[in-house]
């Protein structure tokens, strides 16, 4: 992304919001995935990926992976503070965007996939 595409502020402001009177990190977390779903994260970070390999996107997109990264950023400093501060995320329910049995479904179908490609390394 070009220095005049990036808020300098908004990205300030995601590591200063953790000192905001009743900032609560796993409330954050819970946010981040009741409103994202991994496959949405993949082509996110894809699509940020071939802007910076052919350093071209549509405005329009461009916007869109900006406010998925501030989110992303906010999601993986509450994800350092719930390390640091030794929070338990053990007991906490979670609603994601997708129904468990898809996520589920989706981390199987990936592993089938990984194994297949490692048993042919592992052949050669």
């Amino acid at each position: 992304m070009s220095k005049k595409s990036v808020n300098p502020l908004a990205l300030e402001l995601a590591f200063y919001e953790i000192y905001d009177y009743g900032y609560d990190p796993v409330r954050t977390i819970k946010k981040f995935w009741s409103s994202h779903s991994i496959h949405e994260c993949h082509e996110n970070i894809e699509a940020v990926f071939d802007f910076i390999k052919n350093n071209k996107v549509g405005v329009a997109n461009l916007t869109k992976e900006k406010e998925f990264f501030f989110s992303l950023l906010r999601l993986l400093i509450a994800y350092f503070l719930v390390h640091y501060r030794k929070i338990k995320l053990d007991d906490v329910h979670f609603s994601f965007v997708e129904s468990l049995e898809t996520i589920e479904s989706e981390l199987n179908t990936k592993k089938k996939i990984h194994d297949f490609f490692n048993r042919i390394t592992d052949q050669s």
